[in-house]
């Protein structure tokens, strides 16, 4: 059964060529592989070399996953079960290693794979994201991490691939405790074999690993503000500096998308209830809504475009979130009129973008969660979407 299984998730198997979306996209540009579609294609070549250290987290991920996609609850089922004893085989295995003083070299990687592919396994059960027990998982694979170092990751380019499916994750609970990352820092991010270049999805974890130094930035200021440190005018200076920094990595983001269009035929995403016209490339048939209502939904040319850009969407509302809060600050402390009537003026502009870009999620979240590998796109985006209609005066 678990040949098979692995047999299944191979590229040009199952439905219309592929489990992912990005296997079914008719071209090499349009092929930008999900997060667990990164996670499994990754570990496949090591379920075929039974390695007993993963073997068990693979099956545990496969199972469930494979179940969900053709509604076969005992596959479901045996997939929760199995999970229990890959996880404690995992951590007996953790514990063998680290009671011999350190972590053997060929072990790393290995255990590191395990960690993420319990990780996933806890997606598709709808664990949530930042409950302890799953921070807790999380922390465990990047300390393997950063224990086994940087090198790690220029060796083996399918190990460095692997990691990128940790990112989303990663980046999202560092944005949640508004604390860097060490996977931010140059010796982690440049770690990459002359010759090849990072895919489209790492350049944007790259630029988000960048958000939660900045936000946690931001709310100290905002603080210090609170608790009378800085005189208004102090205040008011500092800030729209600080607003510089959110500028820089806005546009760092803006240049990422711009990048991603130009290597598009045609566009990206149009609004469901426009007719199609020629140009408009084909969508994947096995990801499209079933409602019959077009009204307050997306279409994309592919799905790897949507999780992409839900992704993108997602790091510029949690910048415009903290970016209102700034220029609201501002109001509230400058006795200037001419920076009290910029700042209203562009606080106009950056709450109705935040609430077009809110739109914009909301709109793609029918268009991904009507498939598995949709729905796990949308988890952590959900979170941001969420907290941000949760604030007061929005």
């Amino acid at each position: 059964m678990y040949s098979s299984l692995l047999d299944e998730f191979q590229p040009n198997k199952g439905v219309y060529g592929g489990i992912f979306s990005a296997d079914r996209a008719p071209t090499a540009e349009a092929r930008h592989y999900s997060s667990i579609a990164i996670c499994i294609r990754e570990l496949l070549p090591w379920g075929a070399q039974r390695t007993p250290v993963l073997d068990p987290s693979i099956f545990s991920l496969l199972t469930p996953y494979y179940g969900r996609l053709h509604g076969d609850a005992g596959l479901v089922e045996m997939g929760r079960s199995s999970y229990a004893t890959a996880l404690s085989q995992y951590h007996s295995r953790l514990d063998r290693f680290f009671s011999r003083g350190k972590l053997e070299e060929q072990a790393q990687p290995r255990l590191i794979r395990a960690s993420i592919a319990l990780q996933y396994f806890e997606h598709l059960e709808k664990v949530e994201v930042f409950d302890a027990g799953h921070q807790a998982h999380v922390d465990g694979a990047l300390q393997l991490l950063q224990m086994s170092g940087p090198d790690l990751l220029r060796g083996s380019r399918a190990f460095r691939l692997t990691i990128s499916s940790l990112k989303p994750v990663a980046t999202h609970l560092a944005i949640y405790r508004r604390q860097s990352s060490f996977l931010s820092e140059d010796q982690w991010r440049e770690q990459i074999p002359d010759g090849e270049e990072k895919t489209a999805r790492e350049q944007l974890f790259d630029i988000g690993l960048e958000i939660p130094a900045l936000l946690g930035t931001a709310d100290s200021h905002m603080s210090a503000r609170q608790e009378g440190v800085l005189e208004p005018a102090q205040f008011v200076d500092s800030t729209l500096h600080l607003l510089l920094d959110f500028g820089i990595l806005w546009s760092r983001l803006e240049t990422w998308l711009h990048g991603l269009m130009a290597n598009a035929r045609g566009p990206l995403y149009w609004p469901r209830s426009q007719p199609r016209v020629a140009t408009m490339p084909t969508t994947d048939g096995e990801c499209s809504p079933r409602d019959r209502d077009n009204n307050y939904q997306l279409s994309f040319a592919y799905g790897p475009y949507a999780g992409l850009l839900v992704q993108y969407w997602t790091f510029q509302l949690e910048l415009l979130m903290k970016i209102i809060d700034l220029r609201q600050a501002i109001l509230a402390r400058s006795g200037s009129p001419y920076v009290r009537k910029m700042t209203f003026d562009t606080l106009t502009e950056n709450k109705s973008l935040a609430d077009e870009i809110s739109r914009l999620i909301f709109e793609a979240q029918i268009y991904l969660e009507c498939c598995l590998e949709g729905f796990i796109c949308m988890q952590l985006p959900l979170r941001t979407i969420t907290k941000y209609f949760d604030r007061p005066n929005v």
